[in-house]
């Protein structure tokens, strides 16, 4: 999200190493599968979501080449020890050696990567409003007594409040959670008040 952002865009296609959280293997089905979470992460975002061939050049070794360059080419500019050198500085330098890199004009194509990056952006598409939800919601039942149970502790709820756990951006209530395995009761005045009424 924040790669979209910092770009202005979310380009057509995404390439992803083989990591759990964007392609699994199905036994039943005998290939490789997006991840449903990242499949509904894509729709979101519009994005067709590519899984890299292992050995391939072209598409594993392009991942992993960028890694391996910053390693060698921006990493001994800055000296053996990193831990000496604070994170802020360290963004400010790597800017500075980006800068510098995409400046330079690519032989086979006679551009530099910035203006190559300009012919990409236009293609890409604007990012939504709207962040993708990426927490699981966990289904809680109201209690007669008008609580939820959520890690051992228990939370009142108002009584006119018919629960609904939905993830449209609709609150209940927010809670400050209590130590999970507390087994504590955690009730609010107002919704015991308003239970003795109803």
């Amino acid at each position: 999200i924040n790669a979209f952002r910092h770009f202005g865009g979310v380009p057509a296609e995404l390439l992803f190493d083989n990591m759990k959280t964007a392609y699994v293997y199905s036994v039943g089905n005998g290939r490789w599968e997006v991840n449903t979470k990242m499949a509904a992460f894509a729709a979101h975002y519009g994005f067709i979501p590519r899984r890299c061939r292992a050995y391939r050049l072209k598409t594993k070794g392009k991942v992993e080449r960028e890694v391996r360059y910053i390693r060698t080419s921006f990493l001994p500019s800055v000296g053996s020890d990193l831990t000496v050198v604070p994170t802020a500085r360290l963004n400010e330098l790597v800017g500075l050696w980006m800068e510098r890199f995409d400046r330079r004009v690519i032989r086979e194509f006679r551009q530099t990567r910035m203006e190559r990056f300009a012919d990409e952006t236009s293609k890409f598409k604007l990012v939504p409003e709207q962040n993708f939800e990426y927490r699981l919601p966990e289904p809680l039942a109201v209690s007669r007594e008008g609580k939820v149970t959520c890690q051992t502790n228990r939370y009142s709820m108002p009584a006119t409040q018919k629960l609904t756990l939905k993830l449209d951006g609709k609150f209940v209530r927010t809670l400050t959670l209590a130590t999970a395995g507390m087994k504590k009761t955690i009730d609010d005045p107002q919704d015991r008040k308003e239970h003795l009424d109803a």
